[in-house]
């Protein structure tokens, strides 16, 4: 950081950058030597790199007792970062005077600007933990309520099916423009609107016993989290660059929080408006009317970077995109869905999502049949969503590491381990044993590997557009959630279908076990397949690629 002679300018370089958006008001008493005095206010909104606007110059300055200049310049996020700091300079050396202030500037700045970004990354993690605490209520209880309220068996699959249907239709109808055109503030609020309504829809399909109206309800519960799960992305725009990848792990283990939070709600309000069976579960969805509050508080506090800042850093504005809907912009992310840097990572998250679900949506019901308590099941789901999201403590270290791709592979070892941990509960149900340990550990290591494949592929995603395609991020991220969710929805609708073709109980959870052994083949191969692409090609730029390790370790 330096000071240069005329105006008090700072002057960032991208190593040592300072923020931006500094407003500035001087007094000038006397002439340009010594014996004058200078006040400097200065207010800072963002970092930015060495491109600072030209300061007046001095003499330009004599003639002003007040000038000001207002810079938005580009960097990741943190433009609401506001420090008051004062630099008075009182005759003598003023090149000396002007390294002291520089100095304890840096200081005060550097320290602040942390500690915003820290506390936004907070709230991230917190508004994250509220949306997977609607995403465990509804996951965990959505089969058991359908069959409450006399719904078919088989089709005790349909509302998590739906829930998928929405976070898919949400992504690809809803945020491609919301986000670019309203920001990420008004993107999750309206994601929290969506969560309420489906809180309301919850409660009358309990009130009225309508399968139809908790299957809609879902649906709506789905559109809510698509649009919460791109909190995950906006992390990255609330922090720099050396901390991209544990960003997104670290938003990822606020669903610890959600794993005990949501079922354990659901099963402490269960009956609490009275015994009636017809009420038992209507303190589910009090509970999601809770967290949906609770989310929007979050990310109210969140200092999202602002469209003028993103607009500078390359990305889109909504005028710009409003000219572009005149020329087909859909067409301009064609080149981009068609590479293998993007393919490949959206079909890993596909398929990591369809081999961690479908057990997950039969499990209480198939350890319900086969003889284990309705809170042991609760408690076996628990420990599944624990495993899901605590790894993101330290699995963006390792993804910066070693890469996307490497985790990737280490993440279908575990899911192949986790086949083993569920086969093996079978053999022990066989013999007549009622611990309910290897169904937790099969399912807390089938939530390990999601977590890697999950966090790994969205790294591996943001490296397909941040460098050359800076301007098609919000369309490629819609692409990216649509298909996940369409793909993993339309596989967990058949989960119940796959489970009674079994013949249910036991031999029906031998079936899933086996589907889900035929994904994770497919998602070793996939990856094997990267590989070999990845050793024919030879044009792709290494910035472009999804698979490498973060710049500080390469």
């Amino acid at each position: 950081l330096t000071m240069s002679k005329n105006y008090n300018t700072f002057i960032g370089t991208e190593d040592n950058a300072i923020p931006s958006g500094a407003s500035r008001t001087a007094s000038h008493d006397g002439g340009d030597g010594g014996g004058g005095v200078v006040e400097d206010q200065l207010w800072t909104s963002a970092f930015v790199p060495n491109n600072v606007e030209e300061a007046p110059s001095s003499s330009s300055r004599a003639h002003h007792h007040h000038s000001a200049f207002d810079c938005e310049l580009p960097h990741r996020g943190l433009n609401a970062v506001v420090i008051p700091s004062k630099i008075k300079v009182e005759g003598g050396d003023e090149n000396q005077h002007q390294h002291n202030a520089s100095s304890t500037t840096t200081t005060t700045t550097t320290t602040t600007i942390r500690s915003r970004m820290m506390w936004n990354l907070f709230f991230c993690i917190m508004a994250w933990a509220c949306t997977v605490a609607n995403l465990t209520l509804v996951v965990g209880t959505s089969n058991v309520i359908l069959l409450s309220i006399g719904g078919n068996p088989a089709l005790s699959s349909v509302p998590l099916a739906a829930f998928f249907l929405g976070a898919s239709l949400v992504s690809f109808l809803v945020t491609p423009w919301l986000f670019r055109r309203r920001g990420r503030r008004v993107g999750f609020l309206c994601g929290v609107s969506f969560g309420l309504l489906g809180s309301v829809l919850g409660l009358c399909a309990i009130l009225f016993r309508s399968p139809a109206a908790l299957i809609s309800a879902t649906g709506w519960f789905g559109a809510a989290v698509g649009i919460g799960f791109y909190l995950r992305f906006a992390a990255l725009e609330v922090v720099d660059e050396a901390w991209a990848e544990r960003a997104v792990a670290l938003v990822v283990t606020g669903g610890c929080i959600a794993a005990f939070a949501g079922p354990e709600s659901a099963e402490a309000t269960r009956g609490m408006f009275g015994d009636n069976e017809k009420y038992e579960f209507l303190g589910v969805f009090v509970m999601t009317g809770v967290f949906n509050i609770a989310n929007g508080v979050f990310t109210c506090l969140v200092h999202f970077p602002s469209n003028n800042s993103s607009n500078l850093r390359g990305e889109n504005s909504a005028s710009n995109y409003d000219d572009d809907e005149n020329s087909g912009y859909w067409q301009r992310i064609g080149p981009i869905v068609r590479k293998r840097h993007f393919s490949i990572p959206v079909l890993i998250s596909a398929m990591s999502w369809i081999i961690m679900a479908l057990p997950m949506s039969v499990l209480r019901v198939a350890m319900h049949q086969v003889g284990f308590t309705s809170r042991q099941s609760l408690i076996a789901i628990e420990f599944h969503f624990l495993g899901m999201y605590s790894p993101g403590f330290f699995s963006g270290i390792w993804i910066a590491k070693y890469g996307p791709r490497w985790v990737c592979m280490g993440a279908s070892l575990i899911f192949l381990l986790a086949f083993a941990c569920l086969q093996s509960a079978c053999g022990a149900v066989e013999e007549s044993s009622s611990d309910v340990v290897l169904w937790i550990l099969g399912m807390v290591v089938i939530g390990v590997g999601w977590n890697f494949a999950f966090s790994a592929s969205t790294v591996g995603l943001t490296r397909s557009y941040a460098f050359s395609h800076p301007e098609c991020k919000s369309l490629i991220q819609a692409v990216n959630e649509g298909s996940t969710f369409l793909f993993a929805g339309a596989l967990i609708c058949c989960a119940s279908f796959i489970y009674q073709a079994g013949g249910e109980g036991l031999e029906g959870w031998w079936t899933v076990n086996w589907v889900v052994m035929g994904f994770i083949v497919l998602f070793s191969l996939l990856l094997l397949l990267d590989v070999g692409l990845e050793r024919s090609e030879t044009e792709t730029p290494a910035n472009e690629k999804w698979s490498p390790p973060s710049k500080a370790y390469s």
